[in-house]
């Protein structure tokens, strides 16, 4: 009688899209890792060009790995998201079909996570690269203004996301979240939303080692984690409202004191702003000056949006 395959220990979840360029090097740089008990699960979002048959060749020659295509593009969202809902593992790692891994990235991230019950995300600073793997900054985190954080963030997480998903590793539990939100909420990136439900569940913990090469080149950007919102205060307010609506019932955050920040956004008093300052810090990246802004706009909303709209 046969019996399923025992569960790896983590699952990789790749979703590409017109990725052929750069996948078959990715792919060998996963299958390189020291930590050997995993599956790569590679989710094409219905590709044109070769994506599929460079993820096709690599799993003839490796059974870790599982192709899967959708026969209609879904977009990177909800491609990520699908993935995951498909990985079997005890712990999910986010991978793109454009960067290069360290050995060791797998094997670092799951003993942080092992190291305590309460830890829910790992995730790691990377080094930025170029198309030809030549290095352009030796630290995302000094080069997005990142100011790394752990444990308990809690309703935070919220405002801002602290590193690329494909620098982070989290427990089933959070994937199980995920899955329980269908459709999934629009307002917010599958990276982000991982580290939200983490920081409601538990712990959020890292480390300082770059274990991913962050590729850049010419159809990707640096990317956005560690920059803020980018919304105007009315947008927060309503991606609260949304945020409210659709994770109150799966993660322990303090909702009433969000829901009275979410309302408050739009008054001109400084005093009841005021009770909302580490709020309005978190939603800035770490450079001082990004900080004083923060400040500026809590104790004098006026005097902010003055300057503002003073800006060529």
């Amino acid at each position: 009688m046969s019996t399923a395959a025992a569960a790896p220990a983590v699952s990789v979840v790749l979703a590409a899209c017109e990725g052929e360029k750069y996948l078959a090097e990715q792919i060998d740089s996963v299958l390189a890792q020291t930590l050997k008990d995993f599956e790569l699960v590679i989710l094409d979002d219905a590709s044109t060009d070769g994506t599929a048959k460079v993820a096709f060749a690599a799993a003839r020659r490796d059974p870790r790995i599982r192709l899967e295509r959708n026969p209609s593009r879904l977009g990177i969202r909800r491609n990520f998201l699908k993935a995951v809902s498909m990985a079997r593992g005890r712990a999910i790692a986010f991978c793109d079909q454009d960067d290069v891994w360290r050995p060791d990235k797998l094997e670092i991230l799951l003993g942080l996570l092992d190291g305590n019950p309460e830890n829910k995300l790992a995730y790691s600073d990377l080094e930025v690269v170029g198309e030809d793997l030549r290095p352009l900054a030796p630290s995302f985190w000094a080069a997005a203004g990142i100011r790394p954080r752990e444990g308990r963030l809690a309703e935070r997480a919220l405002f801002r996301n602290l590193s690329p998903g494909c620098s982070m590793m989290f427990v089933r539990g959070v994937k199980e979240a995920m899955d329980r939100l269908v459709p999934a909420p629009s307002f917010i990136a599958h990276d982000h939303l991982a580290l939200i439900l983490a920081a409601g569940m538990g712990r959020v913990v890292f480390t300082r080692e770059k274990l991913v090469r962050y590729r850049q080149h010419a159809g990707n950007a640096l990317g956005s984690a560690g920059r803020g919102t980018g919304f105007g205060r009315a947008s927060v307010a309503e991606t609260l409202k949304e945020g409210a609506s659709r994770l109150k019932g799966l993660v322990p955050m303090d909702w009433p004191r969000l829901e009275a920040f979410a309302a408050g956004l739009e008054g001109r008093s400084a005093g009841p702003r005021l009770r909302y300052l580490d709020y309005f810090l978190f939603m800035r990246d770490d450079r001082p000056s990004q900080k004083l802004l923060g400040a500026l706009e809590c104790a004098a909303p006026g005097v902010y949006s003055a300057l503002k709209g003073a800006r060529p």
